[in-house]
C-alpha cells in the first residue's frame, strides 16, 4: 500500500508540474501578444504631421543588411 502511495504521489506532482509549465507557457505567449498589439500603427500621413518638417522618421529591424533609425523625405 505505500509503494502505490507513493506512486500515486508522484504522478499527482508529475501532473502538477506539467499544468503549471503549460500554463506559464500560456500566460507569457499572451501577455507577449498584449503587448504587441496595444499600439496602433502609425500611417505615413500621421508619421508626416507628426515630425512637422515633412520628413518621416522610419525605424528598421530585422533580417536587413542595415538595421537602423532613417529620415525619409515625403519623395
Amino acid at each position: 500500500m505505500d509503494a502505490q502511495r507513493r506512486k500515486l504521489l508522484l504522478l499527482i506532482a508529475v501532473v502538477a508540474a506539467i499544468g503549471a509549465i503549460s500554463f506559464f507557457s500560456y500566460w507569457q505567449k499572451t501577455s507577449v501578444t498584449d503587448i504587441a498589439t496595444t499600439g496602433a500603427p502609425m500611417t505615413a500621413q500621421q508619421a508626416t504631421a507628426a515630425s512637422g518638417s515633412g520628413e518621416a522618421v522610419v525605424y528598421i529591424s530585422g533580417a536587413v543588411n542595415k538595421p537602423g533609425v532613417y529620415k525619409v523625405s515625403p519623395n
